[in-house]
């Protein structure tokens, strides 16, 4: 028996953490159920600000990549002082956003 927890969606936004290292086994539950309701994942990968986690996080995310997933980086509370590269992530992540309906998985 299955629930659903919402209807009508274009997108799904998985976010998940370079540190501490996200799950491999729920972010692929998470694409699973996405594709099983037709919905298209957006894998979000956030703390890109910190660069050896982040670097093995990314380089962990390659074979979803290789797949066609879009995988996307992101620093929603940066811990250095990088505003262009912080804002074109933000930007870019607002155009997947904009005029679709995304629940955001964590």
């Amino acid at each position: 028996r299955t629930k659903s927890f919402a209807a009508n969606l274009d997108q799904g936004l998985i976010l998940i953490a370079a540190e501490p290292e996200f799950s491999e086994s729920q972010l692929t539950r998470a694409l699973i159920a996405a594709e099983a309701e037709r919905i298209t994942p957006i894998i979000a990968l956030n703390k890109s600000d910190l660069a050896e986690p982040f670097g093995r996080a990314w380089t962990k995310l390659e074979p979803y990549r290789a797949m066609g997933y879009q995988v996307l980086p992101l620093a929603i509370k940066p811990k250095t002082d990088a505003p262009v590269a912080n804002d074109t992530q933000y930007q870019q992540l607002l155009a997947l956003l904009r005029g679709k309906k995304t629940p955001c998985t964590l």
